[in-house]
């Protein structure tokens, strides 16, 4: 091998990062971006430590800490751990004229970042060892989508916010029977509990970037004005590939119950006010909703059983738009039931267990299919 040639493998595989075995090529630093004022500074630094202690890569992400001239006049009168990390290039700061909030935050990083992809999180909870590695993952493997670490209410067949009830672990906060990777074309996302992942120019209408609209319609809840673009923009939003139980790395204790009752309230008046500026939303939500699809698959030895799983399936709390029964077309012969509102997809091959998704996944890709 000539030197020439020695080089230039040397340089390919320089321009590949590696994460516990993954080879990542030409990756886009995920922006990771927060907000503090002057009272919960002590959080975000305990919060920024916990990012850094992921044992990452610092070339895949960048922290971006951003805080308002009128509570911090320079870095000197920031602690000294934050000091220390924006002079060793850890974190970068980014000191704003105008006061600042949340959603402030959120459109700030996206003007400022437009071409990477952005997590945004807060400072409720320290990060546990794994969240970041998951993120980055994650984006791998869904490059277009975004991705939540949690959802916590969704809009009901009715149009009103439900909240998951049946989601929680031992009645904790912050750790749902969630389903990995699952496409949840109807929920709320939560920023609160390990952050959400927006792919590079991930909102394309101007309206999401009106922080003045923002403020009148949503009674600040950034949360719901995410959420409610997602779905008028009919963008993918999935949930996260692991689990967290983020109790264990709250920062500050609090009354979850009291917590959880003012959320849903500040969801409600948001959705109230949001109404007033967006009046078709409702109609959105509903082709959202139109988009979930049950597929299931049988053999004959069951197929007596199908009217009575049917008549569940039709009769639960979410609508579905769909019900998609697959099954061997060998089987055809012995399958003589009347069963309305269902589509059969008679398959080439017997894919036994696989045939509950695997044809459903090629046909709708766009559909949240259980």
């Amino acid at each position: 091998m000539n030197k020439t040639t020695y080089i230039y493998i040397l340089l390919f595989f320089l321009s590949f990062k590696h994460i516990n075995g993954l080879s990542i090529k030409k990756f886009e630093k995920i922006i990771i971006s927060l907000t503090s004022n002057h009272e919960n500074i002590y959080k975000t630094e305990k919060v920024i430590n916990s990012i850094i202690e992921q044992r990452i890569d610092q070339d895949l992400y960048e922290i971006l800490l951003i805080l308002s001239y009128n509570e911090y006049d320079n870095i000197f009168q920031l602690p000294n751990t934050i000091q220390f990390l924006s002079e060793s290039k850890k974190i970068r700061l980014l000191l704003v004229k105008e006061s600042l909030t949340e959603q402030k935050r959120t459109l700030i990083t996206m003007k400022n970042y437009a071409n990477n992809p952005i997590l945004i999180i807060n400072n409720l909870c320290e990060l546990p060892n794994g969240w970041l590695e998951m993120f980055i993952k994650d984006h791998i493997k869904y490059p277009n989508d975004a991705i939540s670490s949690s959802f916590q209410y969704f809009f009901d067949k009715n149009f009103e916010i439900s909240q998951l009830k049946e989601g929680f672990r031992g009645n904790k906060f912050g750790y749902f029977n969630h389903v990995s990777e699952i496409i949840f074309n109807f929920g709320l996302i939560s920023i609160d509990l390990g952050g959400i992942l927006y792919p590079k120019h991930y909102f394309k209408n101007e309206l999401f970037y009106n922080y003045n609209l923002f403020l009148s319609s949503t009674q600040n809840s950034e949360d719901f004005w995410e959420s409610a673009f997602i779905i008028i923009e009919d963008k993918v939003v999935r949930q996260s590939s692991k689990i967290f139980d983020f109790t264990k790395y709250i920062i500050e204790e609090f009354n979850y119950e009291e917590y959880y009752s003012n959320r849903k309230k500040i969801l409600e008046q948001s959705k109230l006010s949001f109404l007033k500026k967006f009046p078709n939303f409702n109609d959105e939500i509903k082709k959202r909703q139109k988009k979930i699809i049950v597929s299931l698959a049988s053999y004959p030895q069951r197929f007596t059983y199908l009217p009575d799983l049917m008549n569940f399936i039709k009769t639960q709390n979410f609508p579905i738009n769909k019900i998609i029964f697959s099954f061997y077309k060998e089987h055809k012969k012995y399958y003589n039931l009347n069963i309305d509102d269902v589509n059969i997809i008679y398959t080439e091959k017997n894919l036994k267990p696989h045939l509950k998704y695997y044809y459903s996944m090629q046909l709708y890709r766009d559909y949240a299919i259980i």
